[in-house]
């Protein structure tokens, strides 16, 4: 177990990433919640559902590191939301950064790994 403000870990053949406390997401919690995933993984590529619910901010620099850098290994990402207000922030990430693997967000956990199962290599 890791002491970062997102539980990170693999099931069924999905990493899910759950925010443990609301935090902001800045370049170096973004660099060493990657680091960890990629450890995890063991080189193997996995969808990822990431829970944005605790989530309170994401600098622009995290983002574009997420997007490029960050994206290593993930064979597609959902998010997971309970607020209007994240949804649309979330769109609009998406829309703005065109993510390399397929993207979408979801306000319902269940919807959203049956949609990222699609995407098990």
């Amino acid at each position: 177990m890791n002491e970062e403000p997102i539980k990170i870990y693999i099931k069924d053949e999905i990493v899910h990433g759950e925010a443990t406390v609301p935090f902001i997401m800045d370049l170096g919690t973004a660099k060493k919640l990657v680091n960890i995933r990629l450890n995890l993984s063991d080189s193997k590529s996995y969808p990822i559902l990431v829970d944005y619910s605790k989530m309170m901010n994401i600098t622009k620099d995290a983002r574009e590191y997420l997007i490029k850098e960050g994206s290593e290994g993930v064979t597609a990402g959902a998010f997971i939301t309970t607020t209007v207000v994240s949804r649309i922030w979330i769109n609009l990430f998406i829309t703005m950064y065109r993510p390399p693997q397929p993207t979408k967000v979801f306000t319902n956990k269940q919807k959203a790994v049956d949609w990222l199962k699609q995407f098990i290599k």
